[in-house]
């Protein structure tokens, strides 16, 4: 039903109270949507920041993968939210059986005049205005009764800040475990081009030609982390061209 059948068809009361819990429940799915997205981004980055722990991954592209698919994964879980949260709890109809269900006395008189569509209300072989008068009456006398603050349930917004506090806490313990390593991570996953190493190499020794079949000793101090192994990436002047 829109705006218009809305206006002809319901008394003047119920429609305004009907906009204000209508408005009321788009803010809460909102942020609703808002919050969930930022658990699900989160969580995603919880994951690459573990698989990056593990793994090592030295190729960029591994990490651009993981950051592309953790921002995409929340920003459809985001709109899959609104899109479901609209079609099934934006209808007039839905928002009046919230009403009806807040108000047992009202035995389903908004969700009725609601449905009513206002051909039906004209026609009295369909609608007897007798009858009309005496629902709207009914259902008018609960207007000033209904809070939309009241009506509109915020159990899934609690829910899901609920989850943000959780994810929240798991990155606090990493950070009290291991605030350098869990800070490059986090680097590393909104940066994932940029050369992000929880160990760097200092003093190093700039170009040095040997003759083919010569030892080179190379050395280096070791900056952050300490570790006990290293890989070395030996690239041909093909390989850099």
């Amino acid at each position: 039903m829109n705006d218009t059948s809305l206006h002809s068809a319901v008394p003047g009361g119920i429609a305004r109270k009907l906009r204000l819990v209508r408005s009321w429940k788009r803010w809460v799915h909102l942020a609703t949507a808002v919050l969930l997205a930022l658990v699900v981004l989160l969580a995603a980055m919880c994951v690459a920041m573990l698989v990056d722990y593990l793994s090592t991954l030295y190729d960029s592209r591994w990490r651009y993968v993981l950051t592309n698919m953790a921002l995409s994964t929340a920003a459809l879980t985001s709109l899959g939210w609104l899109l479901v949260a609209w079609r099934r709890g934006m209808r007039w109809s839905s928002v009046a059986g919230d009403v009806d269900r807040e108000f047992p006395e009202l035995e389903e008189r908004w969700t009725t005049m609601t449905r009513l569509e206002p051909a039906a209300v004209n026609d009295p072989q369909l609608v007897h205005p007798a009858m009309f008068r005496r629902v709207a009456a009914e259902a008018s006398r609960w207007e000033p009764h209904v809070d939309p603050q009241q009506i509109v349930s915020l159990s899934p917004l609690v829910r899901t800040m609920l989850c943000l506090t959780a994810i929240t806490l798991v990155l606090a313990v990493a950070v009290i475990l291991d605030a350098r390593q869990t800070f490059v991570l986090v680097r590393r996953f909104w940066s994932p081009g940029s050369l992000i190493s929880a160990t760097e190499l200092v003093d190093v020794p700039g170009n040095t030609v040997v003759g083919k079949g010569e030892p080179l000793m190379l050395s280096a101090n070791v900056k952050g982390t300490p570790v006990d192994r290293a890989t070395l990436f030996v690239n041909s002047e093909e390989d850099e061209r």
